[in-house]
């Protein structure tokens, strides 16, 4: 017997994958509930309440390539760098792929520069340096 109801990720999962739907932004919620709908409509099947349920649960190296992270441990750690209270311009990726805050840029660079030029430094002036120090704000497909 096929049965097909409305599946609502923010209301519907279950266990692993409800933590994981509870520790995203609205917008990357938003984005992965379309774009498992168009994955399982590219496999031509209608899915299970526990296939959507564990693929959020279980393929989040998958979503997180969907975002434009690296994979999973990146897309987790800027997860926890905006929920911190950072916003997207302050968040930073370097030539190897790892990220930083616009504090972490000032706490590992603010040595060259006196105490008193690092006060007078505000976001701006770092994110201009990060920039021209080869990093980069970090930018996602959503």
């Amino acid at each position: 017997m096929l049965v097909q109801r409305e599946f609502d990720i923010r209301e519907d999962c279950w266990s692993g994958a409800k933590d994981r739907i509870e520790d995203m932004p609205d917008a990357f919620v938003d984005y992965l509930e379309t774009r498992i709908v168009e994955y399982f409509l590219d496999l031509d099947e209608v899915p299970t309440d526990t296939q959507v349920n564990d693929f959020i649960w279980f393929g989040e190296d998958t979503y997180a390539e969907w975002f434009g992270f690296r994979d999973s441990e990146q897309m987790w750690k800027y997860f926890d760098i905006l929920d911190s209270g950072y916003s997207e311009d302050e968040i930073f990726v370097d030539m190897s792929g790892e990220i930083f805050t616009a504090d972490d840029i000032i706490r590992e660079y603010g040595e060259f520069l006196s105490t008193e030029d690092a006060e007078d430094y505000d976001y701006a002036d770092w994110t201009e340096w990060a920039e021209d120090n080869d990093y980069a704000t970090f930018e996602t497909n959503v």
